[in-house]
Protein backbone atom coordinates (compact mmCIF):
# COMPACT_ATOMS: atom_id res chain seq x y z
CA UNK A 1 0.00 0.00 0.00
CA UNK A 2 1.22 3.32 -1.15
CA UNK A 3 1.08 6.46 1.01
CA UNK A 4 -1.14 9.03 -1.00
CA UNK A 5 0.56 12.15 0.31
CA UNK A 6 4.31 10.89 -0.32
CA UNK A 7 2.48 10.12 -4.13
CA UNK A 8 1.51 13.78 -3.84
CA UNK A 9 4.62 15.96 -3.04
CA UNK A 10 6.49 14.00 -5.41
CA UNK A 11 4.37 15.03 -8.18
CA UNK A 12 5.46 18.25 -8.69
CA UNK A 13 8.50 16.61 -9.39
CA UNK A 14 8.09 14.22 -11.72
CA UNK A 15 5.90 16.77 -13.46
CA UNK A 16 8.88 19.06 -13.65
CA UNK A 17 11.43 16.28 -15.18
CA UNK A 18 8.62 15.25 -17.78
CA UNK A 19 8.34 18.97 -19.00
CA UNK A 20 11.89 19.56 -18.95
CA UNK A 21 12.48 16.29 -20.81
CA UNK A 22 10.12 16.94 -23.96
CA UNK A 23 11.45 20.37 -23.76
CA UNK A 24 14.46 19.56 -24.64
CA UNK A 25 13.80 16.43 -27.23
CA UNK A 26 11.28 18.80 -29.33
CA UNK A 27 13.82 21.80 -29.20
CA UNK A 28 15.25 22.48 -33.01
CA UNK A 29 18.53 22.76 -33.10
CA UNK A 30 20.00 26.00 -34.00
CA UNK A 31 23.28 27.65 -33.77
CA UNK A 32 22.63 29.26 -30.83
CA UNK A 33 21.18 25.97 -29.20
CA UNK A 34 24.40 24.38 -30.20
CA UNK A 35 26.43 27.14 -29.02
CA UNK A 36 24.70 26.87 -25.22
CA UNK A 37 24.76 23.50 -25.07
CA UNK A 38 28.44 23.11 -26.12
CA UNK A 39 29.29 20.73 -23.29
CA UNK A 40 26.29 18.64 -23.76
CA UNK A 41 26.39 15.15 -26.42
CA UNK A 42 23.11 14.18 -26.06
CA UNK A 43 19.75 14.02 -24.06
CA UNK A 44 17.95 11.08 -23.09
CA UNK A 45 14.14 10.82 -22.36
CA UNK A 46 12.62 7.27 -21.21
CA UNK A 47 10.03 4.78 -20.07
CA UNK A 48 11.28 2.01 -17.56
CA UNK A 49 9.37 -0.94 -15.90
CA UNK A 50 10.26 -0.59 -12.18
CA UNK A 51 11.97 -4.17 -10.88
CA UNK A 52 11.92 -6.70 -13.43
CA UNK A 53 12.94 -9.34 -11.03
CA UNK A 54 11.46 -12.72 -11.27
CA UNK A 55 9.70 -11.94 -8.04
CA UNK A 56 9.06 -8.12 -8.32
CA UNK A 57 8.20 -5.90 -4.82
CA UNK A 58 8.01 -2.44 -6.52
CA UNK A 59 6.07 -3.61 -9.60
CA UNK A 60 5.33 -0.28 -11.49
CA UNK A 61 6.92 2.83 -13.86
CA UNK A 62 9.70 5.26 -13.74
CA UNK A 63 10.86 7.99 -16.02
CA UNK A 64 14.18 8.04 -17.02
CA UNK A 65 16.13 11.37 -17.82
CA UNK A 66 19.71 11.49 -18.68
CA UNK A 67 22.36 14.05 -19.77
CA UNK A 68 25.84 12.80 -21.50
CA UNK A 69 27.74 15.41 -21.43
CA UNK A 70 30.91 15.75 -24.63
CA UNK A 71 34.14 13.29 -23.81
CA UNK A 72 37.19 15.30 -23.23
CA UNK A 73 39.08 11.91 -23.60
CA UNK A 74 38.76 11.35 -27.16
CA UNK A 75 41.87 9.06 -27.42
CA UNK A 76 41.28 6.39 -24.93
CA UNK A 77 39.09 3.41 -26.14
CA UNK A 78 35.26 3.53 -26.87
CA UNK A 79 35.84 7.38 -25.44
CA UNK A 80 34.39 7.37 -22.19
CA UNK A 81 31.62 10.39 -21.67
CA UNK A 82 30.43 11.72 -18.03
CA UNK A 83 26.60 11.23 -17.39
CA UNK A 84 23.97 12.48 -14.87
CA UNK A 85 20.41 11.39 -15.10
CA UNK A 86 17.29 10.39 -12.55
CA UNK A 87 14.87 7.47 -12.43
CA UNK A 88 11.54 8.85 -11.24
CA UNK A 89 9.20 6.55 -9.90
CA UNK A 90 6.00 7.30 -10.89
CA UNK A 91 3.70 5.17 -7.89
CA UNK A 92 5.89 6.57 -4.60
CA UNK A 93 8.61 3.37 -5.57
CA UNK A 94 12.08 4.05 -5.19
CA UNK A 95 13.57 7.43 -7.19
CA UNK A 96 17.42 7.88 -8.06
CA UNK A 97 20.01 10.09 -9.11
CA UNK A 98 23.19 8.86 -10.31
CA UNK A 99 26.64 9.85 -11.87
CA UNK A 100 29.37 8.00 -13.83
CA UNK A 101 30.97 6.87 -16.86
CA UNK A 102 29.49 6.22 -20.64
CA UNK A 103 31.49 4.20 -23.18
CA UNK A 104 30.13 3.70 -26.51
CA UNK A 105 30.72 1.06 -29.39
CA UNK A 106 29.47 0.93 -32.87
CA UNK A 107 28.87 -1.90 -34.49
CA UNK A 108 27.97 -0.30 -37.71
CA UNK A 109 26.43 3.66 -38.64
CA UNK A 110 23.25 2.50 -37.56
CA UNK A 111 23.56 0.11 -34.60
CA UNK A 112 25.84 0.81 -31.27
CA UNK A 113 25.90 -0.33 -27.56
CA UNK A 114 26.16 1.70 -23.96
CA UNK A 115 27.95 0.68 -20.89
CA UNK A 116 27.68 2.64 -17.77
CA UNK A 117 29.36 2.59 -14.38
CA UNK A 118 28.77 4.74 -11.62
CA UNK A 119 26.54 5.13 -8.53
CA UNK A 120 23.33 6.19 -7.20
CA UNK A 121 21.59 7.81 -4.66
CA UNK A 122 18.26 6.88 -4.09
CA UNK A 123 15.21 7.52 -1.71
CA UNK A 124 14.38 3.93 -1.40
CA UNK A 125 14.20 1.25 2.33
CA UNK A 126 17.63 0.84 3.36
CA UNK A 127 16.15 -1.67 6.18
CA UNK A 128 13.28 -4.13 4.72
CA UNK A 129 9.65 -2.59 5.24
CA UNK A 130 7.56 -4.71 7.48
CA UNK A 131 6.46 -7.85 5.99
CA UNK A 132 3.35 -8.02 3.61
CA UNK A 133 0.84 -11.42 3.41
CA UNK A 134 3.34 -13.97 1.91
CA UNK A 135 6.45 -12.50 3.14
CA UNK A 136 6.85 -9.73 0.92
CA UNK A 137 8.26 -6.76 1.60
CA UNK A 138 6.71 -3.58 0.77
CA UNK A 139 9.81 -2.09 -0.74
CA UNK A 140 13.22 -3.23 -1.43
CA UNK A 141 15.74 -3.30 0.98
CA UNK A 142 18.71 -1.05 -0.22
CA UNK A 143 21.35 -0.83 2.68
CA UNK A 144 23.10 1.77 1.98
CA UNK A 145 21.82 5.34 0.95
CA UNK A 146 24.59 5.13 -2.07
CA UNK A 147 24.91 2.41 -4.31
CA UNK A 148 26.64 1.41 -7.18
CA UNK A 149 24.82 1.09 -10.56
CA UNK A 150 25.53 0.34 -14.33
CA UNK A 151 23.37 -0.27 -17.30
CA UNK A 152 23.46 -1.82 -20.91
CA UNK A 153 21.69 -0.27 -23.85
CA UNK A 154 21.42 -1.43 -27.46
CA UNK A 155 20.66 1.23 -29.77
CA UNK A 156 19.76 1.77 -32.60
CA UNK A 157 20.48 5.64 -34.52
CA UNK A 158 17.20 7.17 -36.26
CA UNK A 159 18.94 10.01 -37.54
CA UNK A 160 22.11 11.55 -37.13
CA UNK A 161 20.16 13.40 -34.12
CA UNK A 162 17.55 10.42 -33.14
CA UNK A 163 18.42 7.14 -31.78
CA UNK A 164 16.52 4.58 -30.21
CA UNK A 165 17.95 2.76 -26.70
CA UNK A 166 16.79 -0.64 -25.04
CA UNK A 167 18.27 -0.52 -21.55
CA UNK A 168 18.70 -2.44 -18.57
CA UNK A 169 20.12 -0.85 -15.68
CA UNK A 170 20.74 -2.26 -11.88
CA UNK A 171 21.61 -0.72 -8.72
CA UNK A 172 22.96 -2.49 -5.97
CA UNK A 173 25.60 -1.95 -3.01
CA UNK A 174 27.65 -5.33 -4.01
CA UNK A 175 27.19 -6.10 -0.32
CA UNK A 176 29.07 -3.61 1.22
CA UNK A 177 26.05 -3.52 3.62
CA UNK A 178 23.52 -6.11 5.49
CA UNK A 179 20.73 -5.39 3.20
CA UNK A 180 21.54 -5.84 -1.05
CA UNK A 181 18.03 -6.47 -2.62
CA UNK A 182 19.26 -4.34 -5.33
CA UNK A 183 17.18 -2.99 -8.10
CA UNK A 184 16.84 -3.74 -11.76
CA UNK A 185 14.77 -2.02 -14.16
CA UNK A 186 14.05 -2.50 -17.95
CA UNK A 187 12.61 0.03 -20.59
CA UNK A 188 12.96 2.12 -23.94
CA UNK A 189 14.54 5.15 -24.46
CA UNK A 190 14.48 8.05 -26.72
CA UNK A 191 18.17 10.15 -27.01
CA UNK A 192 18.35 13.36 -28.88
CA UNK A 193 22.00 14.05 -29.79
CA UNK A 194 23.20 18.18 -29.92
Amino acid sequence: MHNNSNTVSKMPFFALGLFIALSLISQPVSAETKALNSGIDSFTFGIMQQDVESNPIEDSISINLEVLFATKLKSLPWSPHPVIGATINTDNDTNQLYGGMAWQYDFSERFFTEIFLGGAIHDGEEDPDTPLAGNREAHRAYGCPLNFRESLSFGWRLSSQYSLMATVSHMSNASLCDENDGLTNAGIRVSRRY
